[in-house]
């Protein structure tokens, strides 16, 4: 117990009387060793709050730490994103990929493209089983075969569609500067999958459903008879036809008739009706109304085939009611072919092929995180040094001041004022003379050697100053990068912040692909022709229903304004179609940003994307059309409505002939571009009575109705004209186009000038930046910013170089001033007595 109580007294005395600040020589003053013990305590104090505020700091902040992998396999890119996938980038050595190496694309065509029903064999066994000749044009077995020959026809041209379409798209390449996450990459895989078939697709209907409109449009005569007839004029050597007649239902004026299908077997019984299967004016437009669903049962198979016999051998087997099916078993023939007649469309990303293709040459990552043990000491170590300097300077420099002010004030009492402040100045001027960092131990005498270590302090301190104001100046000048995360911000929230850091803010989306039909919305107007009371079909059911006195002829424009107006009205139907198909296509489409796009760029792109759309549609819409009316004319196909041909039996009336319309000089044999102005007619005199401006009439119905303008349907009273060569009807009577529609077409722009732009009046696009930002649902977002370094890192910095630029100064300046001092003694000594060696001097 008593070496205890020794010990503490011991440690009592030592940290009583422990000095940091001892002075050489040692002095013994007892004010002045109080003021250096005072000043040790307060050195201590400060150093120890200094450490733990150091320490404290450095373990509160965090670190970037950015690290790197040199081609990482995909198990490792996989481990890396699910931890970084915010910061992990690694780009690819091989951008370009083709799709076939990383995609497969499977499909499968509904059963009946693999039935008996498009077979050899069937189409042999219906071939043979009746003279179709002898046959009524209403029985099943006259069209029979027609019908499933275009069935197969149908499956072979969508199977070689899409095959085509998928070798295509197999050169097609998938580009990607840095991998693409697996998730990403099977969104754009699917993406891609259902783009290729909605664009195979529209492809298909659109050219199907062009090459339907032209043939309605034009009248196109079936041979089989199914739409027209024909028959000899009474006395005479002319042919002429006449439209069939389904259930009150005109093919000349509809092309839309159609009748259940059946086989009539006996005078006495009734006759079978075939179930789910049409006749119309076409063989297509009957197979599109009908169903399969006879074709699924097998008795009905046979039944039909009692009523069908043939020579050849072979029983039909019925197709299978598959129970995963997308199309019922009543779905019409028209919903599976709007559907390219495909039963499965599947695809298989092959995102391992993808990534062995990418070839990642590196991977970077980088991620905050808390100060490390190491870090904490290094730095707090770092600025100990320059602490610890300063703190020697700063604390006794201090005290002193303080305790000398205290006796200054007492010994002021007895001074003037102008005493006290010369007493002042003179031992400031003192303590500026004789000021020494650099004292000799033992205190030296020698005056040249105090003159030196004065020197010293005074080049000391200017480095010293110099160095730190350049210190200061430099950290206050430069600036450091300050980054910053926002969570789940508000769209208010992110338009702020992109006035602000549009430069380095990025919000990556937790939605990357978006339907277009969520965030555009397109509407379009069509020509005013295609409008309600004035319209082209308007016009067309008040000529259809003959309103005039006594027989016209044929080329009369009161009979043969109804077929063009029929193509004008079917015209504005398809384009309506064709445009609303393709924005629905275009609306499954995706728009596909991994951060959120600005509401600028999202507008501009959205524009791009509209003006591509509509490019696109028009374009393909005109392609297809052209070649239709080539086709046409090249093979010279004899039309219902036009009579671009004559038929007539020879005089020994067993060849039927035919000669080509004649419009002015030009025949319809050697240009189908034969015009001449519509007009009607006195008949059977032929004396023209009024011609409708703008109107003409030509070899086919589609030419024409290209050629011709619609400046008369502007006039009120040209329309009035035309209507006073007619009977006043009281149910309708058409109305003049307003002239004064804001319209970008002239009155007497041509309908082909008008059909080129698909008869859109006006395009309306309403991009929904808010619904892109909603959906887009950004996780966060992170910004960053320059700025000036603070006041607080600054004062740190300047303090950890602190120590070390004292240390390099307190062993550098004295060695330069005695170097210099050495030169300055040899010259002196040279000067006076060259030849005094140099050895001498040195002693």
């Amino acid at each position: 117990m008593k070496s205890v109580v020794i010990v503490h007294q011991i440690l009592f005395e030592y940290a009583k009387n422990f000095n940091f600040f001892p002075s050489i020589p040692p002095s013994t003053d007892e004010h002045e060793l109080r003021n250096q013990r005072i000043s040790t305590r307060l050195f201590l104090v400060l150093l120890s709050a200094s450490l733990i505020i150091l320490l404290i700091y450095n373990s509160l902040i965090t670190v970037t730490i950015t690290k790197t992998i040199q081609t990482p396999s995909l198990k490792q890119y996989e481990k890396l994103y699910e931890t970084y996938s915010k910061t992990l980038t690694c780009p690819c050595k091989k951008m370009s990929i083709d799709y076939k190496d990383i995609v497969q694309i499977n499909f499968t065509l509904h059963q009946v493209c693999d039935s008996d029903f498009i077979s050899e064999k069937w189409i042999k066994y219906l071939a043979h089983s009746f003279n179709q000749n002898s046959l009524i044009f209403n029985d099943f077995r006259s069209l029979s075969l027609s019908i499933f020959q275009t069935l197969n026809l149908l499956c072979e041209q969508s199977n070689k569609i899409i095959v085509d379409n998928l070798k295509q798209s197999d050169l097609n390449q998938y580009i990607s500067t840095i991998v693409t996450s697996s998730d990403l990459f099977k969104s754009q895989i699917e993406t891609f999958a259902k783009q290729l078939k909605s664009t195979i697709t529209y492809s298909f209907l659109l050219m199907l459903g062009l090459i339907r409109t032209t043939t309605v449009a034009n009248g196109l005569h079936s041979a089989l008879n199914t739409n027209y007839r024909f028959f000899k004029v009474y006395n005479q050597l002319a042919m002429q036809n006449q439209p069939y007649n389904y259930s009150n239902c005109l093919c000349s004026l509809l092309s839309t008739c159609f009748i259940q299908s059946s086989i009539p077997y006996s005078h006495k019984a009734p006759p079978f009706i075939v179930p789910g299967v049409y006749q119309g004016c076409y063989v297509i437009d009957g197979l599109f109304r009908s169903t399969l669903e006879c074709f699924y049962d097998q008795s009905c198979i046979d039944k039909v085939q009692f009523y069908a016999v043939s020579i050849i051998t072979f029983r039909a087997e019925a197709m299978y009611p598959l129970t995963k099916s997308r199309f019922l078993i009543n779905s019409t023939m028209q919903q599976i072919i709007n559907q390219l007649m495909i039963e499965e469309w599947n695809w298989t990303h092959k995102y391992e092929n993808y990534y062995n293709e990418c070839r990642p040459i590196e991977c970077k990552y980088s991620y905050e995180t808390e100060s490390g043990i190491v870090y904490i000491v290094t730095a707090t170590i770092g600025l100990i040094g320059g602490l610890l300097t300063a703190l020697k300077i700063v604390v006794p420099f201090c005290v002193n001041v303080i305790i000398r002010k205290r006796r200054l004030e007492t010994e002021r009492s007895g001074f003037s004022i102008c005493g006290q402040v010369f007493v002042l100045f003179r031992k400031i001027k003192i303590f500026l003379t004789t000021f020494n960092l650099f004292p000799s131990i033992p205190p030296s005498t020698d005056e040249h050697e105090l003159r030196n270590q004065r020197i010293s302090t005074r080049l000391f301190l200017v480095l010293l100053s110099a160095s730190l104001i350049i210190l200061l100046t430099y950290n206050s000048i430069i600036t450091v990068t300050i980054t910053k995360t926002i969570q789940t911000p508000s769209l208010k929230k992110y338009e702020e912040l992109y006035e602000t850091y549009s430069k380095t803010l990025t919000c990556p989306c937790e939605k990357m692909s978006i339907d277009y039909k969520d965030i555009v919305q397109i509407n379009f107007t069509l020509h005013q022709v295609c409008g309600s009371e004035s319209n082209a079909n308007a016009w067309y059911i008040y000529l259809s229903k003959g309103l005039y006195t006594g027989s016209i002829s044929l080329f009369d424009f009161r009979e043969a304004g109804k077929h063009i107006f029929e193509a004008l009205s079917w015209w504005c139907q398809s384009t309506d179609k064709i445009i609303k198909t393709s924005l629905k296509d275009f609306k499954l489409n995706q728009y596909i940003s991994t951060v959120v796009s600005s509401s600028d760029l999202f507008k501009s792109q959205i524009e791009t994307f509209v003006k591509q759309f509509k490019s696109t549609t028009a374009y393909n819409f005109l392609v297809l059309l052209s070649l239709m009316r080539i086709t046409n004319a090249a093979n010279g196909l004899y039309s219902t409505k036009t009579h671009n041909y004559q038929f007539y039996l020879s005089s020994d009336g067993k060849t039927y002939l035919s000669r080509p319309s004649r419009f002015g000089d030009c025949e319809c044999n050697r240009s189908s571009v034969c015009f001449a102005p519509s007009t009607i007619y006195t008949y059977p005199e032929m004396k023209p009575i009024f011609s409708v401006r703008g109107v003409y009439r030509g070899c086919y119905i589609t030419d024409t109705v290209f050629r011709s303008t619609l400046e008369c349907f502007y006039d009120i009273e040209c329309v009035d004209n035309i209507q006073s060569h007619l009977k006043p009807s009281a149910q309708f009577r058409p109305r003049a186009l307003n002239a004064s529609l804001k319209s970008r077409f002239l009155i007497n722009s041509t309908m082909g000038e008008i059909i080129d732009e698909l008869m859109i009046e006006e395009w309306n696009w309403t991009p929904q930046y808010e619904n892109y930002y909603d959906e887009c649902q950004p996780i966060e977002c992170t910004y960053s910013y320059e700025t000036k370094i603070a006041v607080v890192y600054i004062v740190t910095a300047t303090i950890g170089l602190i120590g070390g630029l004292f240390t390099a100064l307190k062993i550098a300046v004295p060695n330069l001033v005695k170097f210099i001092d050495y030169l300055i003694r040899r010259c002196a000594i040279r000067k006076m007595n060259p030849q005094i060696s140099i050895e001498s001097i040195r002693r």
